[in-house]
């Protein structure tokens, strides 16, 4: 009877270790193919893997992977770090295969832990997406489910118990101190080799995939240099975080360099009228906010007091965070006020040529002119930024880079060296971070 009881409980504990060994190595080949993807979104402008499965508002694997934590630590994305886990994870239970008496005690533990700490992982990135991005990324979902299915293959393991399987941890036995120094090692070993090469492809980073060719549609909103070296155009949504982001670095940067530099803005707020009737990427976010209000609330700030359109830009960015609608009437009045409209008044039924100019069909038209030259480039999302070079006679080049999504640049002089480099034909400068 003993040895039958020894006898199931062993092979529970094999099948358990299979189970992990599949899953982690199904978790290590996705997370390797999303390293790959958030590689060509962010450095190639190629975001064709990320977009293939994004569909409805909720799922937009593009903004899932330019949040913040994302990319948490050295401009690496988690799945550098997922892949690794992973790749330790199906070795232990590889090693537990093959030597199941003499490993399995020694490793099981470890497992345990690890599945612990990924559910956890897991958890809080699914916290953040939903509840902070307010969006999540097909991809991702996967990723969890293939989490939480390790974590009941490691259940699996451990008959006795998750209470006395994480003790076991702190038990004496032959070989644990010696696994858990290889574990460390092994990870490291492979966060770094991953590191290494993600790096070195970003400062190699071309921008053949960056290029449109036209111009872009007219804006009334940004800081005109006298005799600029390249128009810096940024598609944003005031309703979107990441949109914030983009606009900061480029605002700052354009304000750091007088004159050098042109900054426009362009309204992509995806609902009501700044869109036209077809339009098929249609933002419940943006709806939600009343975005197109706001878009329009810039335009109709600028032609009552020119150059206030980005003051207005920043009043309005400021009341990210707060209660939706971010953007109704009474915020944007009071917006228009803290910029200059004194006269604003605070009912919106009152005649006011601030309101009357936000119900005015052509201020919606205007904005409008900007979302269909996003719809016929392809642009599902915000932000989007533009490059546009002159030259010393102060024509433009004819081909524009176009960036996508929210960016951690390291030199942005640098950058635009190598975008200007590829618009001209010319081969790119190298970087050095």
């Amino acid at each position: 009877m003993a040895r039958r009881n020894l006898w199931q409980r062993l092979h529970a504990d094999q099948t358990g270790a299979v189970l992990v060994c599949l899953f982690s190595a199904a978790g290590a080949l996705l997370s390797v193919f999303l390293t790959i993807a958030k590689f060509r979104s962010e450095y190639r402008c190629d975001a064709w893997l990320l977009t293939a499965c994004s569909f409805w508002d909720w799922f937009d694997c593009n903004r899932v992977l330019d949040s913040y934590w994302a990319t948490p630590f050295y401009r690496l994305p988690i799945s550098v770090y997922a892949t690794a886990y992973y790749f330790v994870l199906a070795g232990l239970a590889w090693a537990a295969l093959s030597s199941p008496r003499r490993l399995l005690p020694v490793v099981r533990p470890l497992i345990l832990w690890m599945a612990w700490a990924g559910l956890g992982v897991v958890a809080f990135l699914a916290f953040y997406a939903y509840v902070i991005v307010e969006s999540a990324c097909s991809y991702c979902v996967v990723i969890y489910g293939i989490t939480l299915a390790i974590f009941l293959s490691a259940s699996l393991m451990n008959p006795q118990g998750h209470r006395a399987g994480l003790l076991a941890l702190f038990t004496p036995a032959r070989s644990r101190g010696s696994v858990m120094l290889l574990v460390t090692l092994a990870f490291l070993a492979l966060v770094s080799a991953q590191m290494v090469q993600y790096l070195r492809n970003a400062n190699q980073v071309e921008f053949d995939r960056c290029m449109s060719e036209g111009g872009l549609p007219e804006s009334d909103v940004g800081y005109r240099g006298q005799q600029p070296e390249a128009q810096i155009s940024v598609f944003m949504d005031l309703a979107c975080e990441f949109c914030r982001r983009e606009y900061d670095v480029w605002r700052d940067f354009v304000v750091a360099n007088p004159g050098r530099y042109r900054l426009a803005v362009y309204h992509y707020a995806r609902a009501g009228e700044c869109v036209p009737p077809d339009f098929p990427w249609q933002s419940a976010k943006a709806e939600k906010n009343f975005s197109c209000d706001a878009a329009q609330a810039i335009e109709c700030v600028e032609r009552e007091i020119p150059g206030a359109g980005m003051r207005m830009v920043d009043a309005l960015f400021e009341l990210q965070g707060q209660d939706a609608p971010l953007f109704d009437y009474t915020r944007l009045g009071e917006a228009a006020r803290k910029v200059g409209l004194t006269d604003v008044p605070t009912d919106d039924g009152l005649d006011h040529p601030f309101f009357e100019c936000l119900r005015n069909h052509e201020t919606a038209a205007f904005v409008q002119e900007h979302a269909i030259f996003a719809m016929d480039q392809g642009l599902r999302s915000t932000p989007v930024t533009y490059l546009t070079f002159f030259r010393k006679d102060g024509s433009s080049v004819p081909r524009m880079i176009h960036i996508k999504g929210a960016k951690q640049y390291g030199s942005i002089e640098r950058t635009l060296a190598a975008a200007r480099a590829a618009a001209e034909g010319r081969a790119q400068p190298p970087r050095k971070e």
